[in-house]
């Protein structure tokens, strides 16, 4: 009876350290982090309305296992408080007292099971006054460094000031 419970307990111990390599190993890069140093800039009414699956600590396997999009633990900070400064700090401070809704923020990475490269890709949706603007930025090589993460999500949150700028320029 003894060795059976100690069969047992090798077993479920080893398949509980090979779920758990397997998790890190399909986790994706780790956390991403981006310094975005306090500067004075539009002080506005921020809303963020992701979509549930959005605000999940997990990342998740798209349809191909090719990609993972990124969760709310993979981003330093978390994509809200990532874009929320992001407008704080570039948005000219004439905008100040507007409405900025972040609708979506998703990062997807290549997963190591992928079996061609896959490049980084970050969507970044919202609007500013009620004017709708998105922006996409992808690194076409595939590398999933850190830094080339990085630049990526620079990139998009750019490229998301830069058309939420023009929407309000047109407005006024």
């Amino acid at each position: 009876m003894n060795r059976c419970r100690e069969r047992t307990a090798r077993w479920r111990a080893g398949v509980l350290l090979a779920g758990a390599l397997a998790l890190a190993a399909c986790s994706g890069p780790g956390p991403v982090r981006i310094d975005v140093p306090p500067a004075p800039g539009a002080v506005f009414d921020f809303q963020d309305m992701r979509p549930a699956e959005q605000r999940s600590d997990r990342g998740r396997f798209d349809a191909n296992g090719d990609r993972i999009t990124l969760g709310e633990r993979d981003l330093e900070p978390p994509p809200a408080v990532l874009f929320r400064s992001w407008f704080a700090r570039k948005l000219p401070p004439a905008f100040a007292g507007r409405t900025v809704v972040l609708d979506s923020f998703v990062v997807m990475v290549p997963s190591a099971m992928a079996e061609r490269a896959t490049p980084v890709e970050v969507r970044i949706a919202g609007s500013v006054g009620g004017a709708r603007f998105a922006a996409h930025a992808s690194n076409g090589i595939g590398n999933t460094t850190r830094a080339d993460i990085n630049a990526t999500i620079v990139e998009a949150l750019n490229i998301s000031v830069r058309e939420a700028t023009i929407l309000l320029e047109k407005a006024r």
